[in-house]
């Protein structure tokens, strides 16, 4: 659904799309057209044995130094390159200086061969292939007094490329359009968004900003899932609502104790639940917690051992060297498929648990027994009594 809900907005939205996939897509255009086209041409010339390696043994170490050794052919793909053979390559053509120096020139060994490639690029596609041609030869007048036993031979001679390699339209206008569609797609989505309400940009987030855990909307929906499940599998679940401060001894303390209780007693917390629970707070020093499939007595006993362990905590109270240990108190509220309690109600029974608790003694649970686990322990002391 949500894949068709994306869909039809996008379908609505089709207008501002392709305005922004025709502004890029011309833009494109319009770069690409301008930009002065590159032609390139290639000339090929092979490193081999010249007529004065005549006898055998010349040849045979000539060959074999040539064969494991790339400073010779190395030396040539320099030299075809070099400032000299540019200048004489230009003068023979009879070229200004300003359009040599517009052309680019690239010369390398082809790998696992002797074979040397002179590349040259520019605007003019008479002039590279020509250019190419004549530092060739260039070279191999230059080359051929240098190594006695070596030689340049040319293999191929450049040709008059038919089109240029820059720019690449098709790649271009492809990049350009595939921009535009993002940049269209980003629009509408992020006017969406900043035209939503307030509350529905905080509907996208999960967590709760001063703890950094689960807020109270996602424990309202995990809670209200879980309370359909148990009804169609006939399963429990139990909510606790936990004062980490039933005492209230942090209100002569600090807003920056009462922060630093929370956040300690969060990350305890959190170490010891079930991937499963779910805790959200409830207020400045409560928390809730879902236990999944879990009954009031087995629920009783994990608040009680959190509970302990908040005892152990230790909070400065910004006042002086005042510490003091945290003193908690919770209710817990246990659900079973026969109950017909909505999930405010079943909230309301664990904070009343809680609120009966307010004053009792350091460290104590309560569990609710109003709803069906009410009648049923009601039921269960009518049975009792009968049978005395």
């Amino acid at each position: 659904m949500e894949v068709k809900a994306y869909f039809r907005f996008f379908l609505r939205k089709w207008k501002t799309i392709l305005f922004f996939f025709a502004v890029t897509l011309i833009a494109a255009a319009v770069f690409t057209f301008n930009i002065t086209p590159v032609y390139e041409a290639t000339t090929t010339y092979i490193v081999r044995l010249s007529a004065l390696a005549a006898d055998d043994r010349t040849a045979i170490s000539a060959l074999d130094t040539l064969s494991n050794r790339v400073e010779i052919a190395a030396t040539y793909a320099r030299v075809a390159k070099s400032r000299l053979i540019r200048d004489r390559a230009a003068q023979e053509l009879g070229l200004a200086s300003s359009n040599s120096s517009n052309l680019t020139v690239f010369t390398q060994i082809l790998a696992g061969t002797n074979v040397l490639e002179i590349t040259v690029q520019g605007s003019d596609p008479d002039i590279v292939r020509d250019y190419a041609n004549t530092l060739g030869e260039q070279s191999v007048l230059y080359v051929q007094n240098l190594y006695e036993v070596y030689a340049l031979e040319i293999l191929d001679e450049a040709e008059l490329p038919k089109k240029p390699i820059k720019p690449d339209v098709t790649n271009n206008l492809m990049l350009g359009g595939g921009f535009g569609l993002l940049l269209g797609f980003a629009y509408v989505l992020l006017g969406e968004y900043l035209r939503a309400p307030l509350e529905s940009k905080a509907g996208f987030n999960i967590l709760d900003e001063k703890t950094g855990i689960y807020n109270r909307r996602f424990f309202n929906l995990r809670l209200h899932q879980e309370m359909n499940r148990a009804r169609r599998n006939e399963g429990i679940l139990s909510v606790a609502l936990i004062s980490i401060d039933h005492r209230r001894l942090l209100d002569v303390g600090s807003g920056q104790a009462r922060a630093s209780a929370m956040r300690s007693v969060v990350s305890m917390f959190g170490k010891n639940l079930r991937d499963e629970d779910v805790m959200a707070p409830f207020s400045d020093m409560e928390l809730a917690l879902l236990l999944p499939d879990m009954d009031g007595k087995s629920a009783k006993a994990v608040v009680e051992r959190l509970l302990e362990m908040v005892s152990m905590i230790s909070i400065d109270l910004g006042i002086g060297n005042q510490t003091t240990n945290l003193q908690g108190a919770a209710g817990v509220a246990p659900y079973y498929s026969g109950d017909s309690a909505s999930m405010d109600e079943l909230v309301v029974r664990a904070q009343n648990a809680l609120d009966s608790m307010r004053e009792s003694t350091y460290g104590r649970v309560m569990i609710s027994t109003e709803g069906a686990i009410g009648e049923i322990q009601k039921a269960t002391k009518k049975t009792v009594s009968e049978k005395v």
